[in-house]
């Protein structure tokens, strides 16, 4: 009986007609006219003068009394467009939208007056000048998103806005500071600044600012150190400050941010050693710290970041060992530490099936170049049934003293044994086939010049051309190693023909002096009865 009674109410409801949405008021309708008007080059706008039908009109979305609510517009077209005070007719707009557009021209102050808007978004536009003041005013907004702009000046009205919780000022002309009248976005939750002109040191209110979760400084002036009170961030999610002249050490704090996914610091002149701090950070997925003057040992606590994907420290003066805890971080896909001044060997990284980019180059490491993970099927999803290791897609180890064997197993094929010897800038790689293995030649390894390398060959077989072949065929292995290198195949074939060329130049004048003024014998000469006789002749000779 209750089943039957839910079926009776889901079929009645089926039936009946749907509600529609009341018409466009007569003040919106009268905007929308105009801006379709202003805008006759934007696609959609054409659709706001057919009627009064807020579901029938793109870019456009009413509420139930007929109001007018969002506008969301995207004009890729080059013509140019400008944004209108007579927009601040929709009286009940709460989300203003217009991306990716020719928008050029200054920001109205007006928009800032409309009483509803929480929500504007004006990025990848082509706005100019100053951020007006009356920014201020719009005391309900909530997110505001000013990307790719060329705007050039922050107000401190921006203060004012205290239900803020995502600003967007990335890839703009601000220049100075950020205005002090900030701390009071006790609610900010995004802040991004990045690509600006902002200079000065990095202002203090941040650490504040409670519920941030992104914080983005990169790609500005900064100066001074990096403060210790960003560690009272503790939402904190994502943080980058790369790309400015910030100094200093890397401060312990920084190991508070437990949230912490995403860590930038490249391109700065920060000093002094990694802290051991960070490897409190155990959710951190990205860690870059490239171009700075880092010194010191990579600190054994980074074991502890278990769901690293990318750790990227090249281009400091790290020193010591490779921690061989970094064999344990199995979410790893890419180590970039070239350009550093590690030693020993690297260690071994048989469990890393995700890494598909080692970078290594530069160091002083030493000792077997065989860091791959067990080579697996082509899909990565079983072992391979050869015995061989499965490099990186993208490894470069050149510029150390590394020597050792890797196999690679693509389409579940298997390389030949292949020694690779690098030091300094020049890779040897002499295959030493499957009779035996290779050895530096003594005396070399130290010294550090451009590397020789021999292969110690099984009974029975001999060193030629870098591998190891039967005795007595080391002349044709030679020969045919020799034709490999392309260089020596495209001398061949400039000779080839310059041989026959000379051949003839030598021989035709002859030909043609046995048959001067015998026209009839050359004739002969090549006849099919001359040519039967010389092979008559010639089985003569042979039977007899």
């Amino acid at each position: 009986m209750a089943t039957a009674v839910v079926v009776a109410l889901v079929v009645a409801r089926c039936c009946m007609p749907l509600a529609r949405a009341a018409p466009v008021l007569d003040p919106d309708m009268g905007v929308l006219e105009s801006l379709a008007s202003e805008w006759s080059e934007v696609n959609g706008t054409s659709t706001w003068s057919r009627g009064r039908d807020c579901e029938s009109m793109a870019l456009v979305r009413c509420d139930g009394d007929g109001h007018v609510i969002a506008l969301n517009v995207v004009h890729r077209d080059p013509h140019e467009i400008y944004l209108p005070e007579t927009i601040t007719g929709f009286t009940h707009l709460t989300m203003l939208s217009i991306t990716d557009s020719f928008l050029i021209g200054p920001l109205p102050a007006a928009i800032f007056t409309m009483p509803n808007l929480k929500h504007l978004n004006l990025s990848h536009c082509v706005l100019s000048g100053n951020l007006p003041d009356a920014v201020g005013l719009a005391t309900g907004l909530q997110t505001l998103d000013l990307y790719y702009n060329q705007l050039e000046a922050l107000p401190a009205s921006l203060g004012n806005l205290t239900t803020l919780t995502h600003l967007g000022l990335g890839h703009n002309w601000f220049f100075g500071s950020l205005p002090d009248s900030l701390s009071k976005l006790s609610s900010l939750v995004y802040l991004s600044a990045n690509r600006n002109g902002l200079n000065g040191s990095i202002p203090q209110f941040l650490g504040n600012l409670h519920r941030l979760t992104y914080l983005g400084l990169s790609d500005n002036t900064l100066s001074g150190s990096l403060p210790a009170f960003l560690g009272n961030l503790s939402s904190l999610v994502h943080l980058s400050a790369s790309q400015s002249t910030l100094s200093g050490s890397i401060p312990e704090e920084l190991g508070n941010l437990h949230c912490l996914t995403y860590l930038t610091l490249s391109h700065q002149k920060l000093s002094g050693a990694i802290p051991e701090s960070i490897g409190a950070l155990t959710n951190l997925e990205y860690l870059d710290l490239k171009f700075n003057r880092l010194t010191g040992t990579i600190p054994a606590s980074i074991a502890n970041l278990t769901r690293l994907t990318e750790l990227v420290l090249s281009n400091n003066f790290l020193a010591g060992s490779l921690p061989a805890a970094l064999s344990a971080l199995t979410n790893l896909e890419e180590v970039s530490l070239e350009y550093n001044q590690l030693a020993g060997s690297l260690p071994s990284f048989h469990h890393l099936s995700r890494l598909s980019r080692l970078k290594a180059s530069n160091n002083y490491l030493t000792g077997r170049a065989a860091p791959f993970p067990e080579c697996l099927s082509p899909d990565r999803t079983s072992a391979c049934p050869h015995d061989c290791l499965y490099p990186p897609t993208e490894s470069d180890i050149h510029g150390n003293c590394l020597v050792g064997s890797t196999f690679s197993c693509e389409g579940w094929q298997k390389s030949s044994h292949e020694c690779r010897l690098f030091c300094g800038a020049r890779p040897l790689t002499p295959p030493c086939s499957g009779h035996g293995v290779c050895s530096f030649e003594p005396g070399e390894y130290h010294n550090m010049p451009a590397m020789g390398a021999q292969c110690t060959c099984d009974e029975g077989y001999m060193g030629a051309a870098g591998t190891c072949v039967p005795r007595g065929s080391a002349f044709v292995w030679a020969a045919l190693s020799a034709l490999q290198a392309p260089r020596n195949l495209l001398l061949l074939l400039v000779l080839l023909p310059l041989a026959v060329l000379l051949l003839l130049a030598f021989s035709l004048p002859q030909f043609l002096r046995r048959f001067k003024n015998k026209p009839h014998a050359a004739r002969y000469f090549f006849s099919k009865k001359a040519v039967a006789a010389r092979r008559a002749a010639l089985c003569v000779e042979v039977t007899s």
